[in-house]
């Protein structure tokens, strides 16, 4: 049935933790998702400024703005994996079976790292009975607070951590409830193919190119924008291998970078070459570098 605005839920069958890559005014990315083990609850809310301005003897306006969200997040398997991204510490495995061991290691140099929840609930109940939609939410900048294990003689160990959430910079978002006419499932997997070159200008063999100007390179879907706008990963360089400095890289979108150069040689063949180093928002890197080679006028 359509949506109607009102949510009838019971019960949250499955929430994902997605590490956070990039937190700018230009982007927010994210890492492949990691499985909540055994979720039981996820429970905020709003910490909200208030502030009333009062003269004549009455109230003649108030101010109220949501800070932040504050809340826990309980569920009913340790997983270091989760544990390992919510503060920023490491967990490996080594050895082999029957011998492997998985190691987690917090450090007190360690400190949390911004990342996203997603949460679902089924609809049961009410006017939604049947109606197989569902109820996501999406907490979208959060930082970990604080750790807890509860276990307790004849009963299963409880585990939840405390969160913090607060606008993403790109959107300002925090928290989403989306209401679903037919369940939409949380994030299973990141995208896991090599990222692109679709084009650049000037074009794979150009000539007549001017001495000074930019080479634009668009990419086929959109990067790591910390990646792409690292120097280190592209080099211009003469026919005969010679180096030569390159200018300022602008970030047009997170689609298309400019590298300025300056001053080459007429007649000129030069050879312009993005690296591996070149990410996507879920870490891939090209499978091969990218060259294109053009003649100045």
């Amino acid at each position: 049935m359509p949506r109607d605005g009102v949510l009838t839920l019971f019960g949250i069958n499955d929430a994902k933790l997605l590490p956070m890559l990039e937190n700018t005014g230009a982007a927010a990315t994210y890492d492949s998702p990691i499985d909540i083990p055994g979720i039981r609850k996820i429970e905020l809310k709003p910490d909200v400024m208030t502030k009333d301005l009062y003269g004549d003897e009455e109230t003649l306006d108030y101010f109220s703005k949501v800070k932040k969200w504050e809340g826990s997040i309980e569920h009913a398997q340790i997983s270091l994996q989760v544990l390992a991204k919510l503060f920023g510490n490491t967990w490996a495995t080594s050895g082999s079976s029957p011998n492997e061991a998985g190691t987690f290691t917090w450090k007190s140099t360690d400190r949390s790292l911004p990342f996203q929840i997603q949460g679902l609930c089924t609809y049961i109940g009410g006017t939604d009975v049947g109606g197989g939609g569902s109820g996501n939410f999406y907490l979208y900048c959060c930082y970990a607070t604080g750790y807890q294990v509860a276990a307790q003689t004849e009963d299963y160990a409880t585990v939840s951590f405390d969160v913090v959430v607060i606008g993403r910079r790109l959107d300002n978002k925090g928290l989403e409830i989306v209401e679903n006419e037919t369940s939409v499932a949380l994030s299973t997997s990141a995208d896991s193919s090599a990222p692109t070159v679709s084009s650049t200008t000037p074009a794979d063999a150009a000539t007549g190119v001017a001495a000074t100007g930019t080479v634009t390179v668009n990419f086929g879907e959109a990067m790591l924008l910390s990646s792409i706008s690292d120097a280190a990963h592209y080099t211009l360089t003469r026919a005969n291998g010679d180096g030569v400095t390159l200018g300022a890289i602008t970030v047009v979108t997170d689609q298309q970078v400019t590298v300025a150069y300056a001053s080459l040689t007429s007649g000129q063949v030069y050879i312009f070459t993005i690296t591996t180093g070149v990410r996507d928002p879920s870490g891939n890197r090209m499978a091969a570098p990218y060259s294109i080679n053009f003649t100045i006028a």
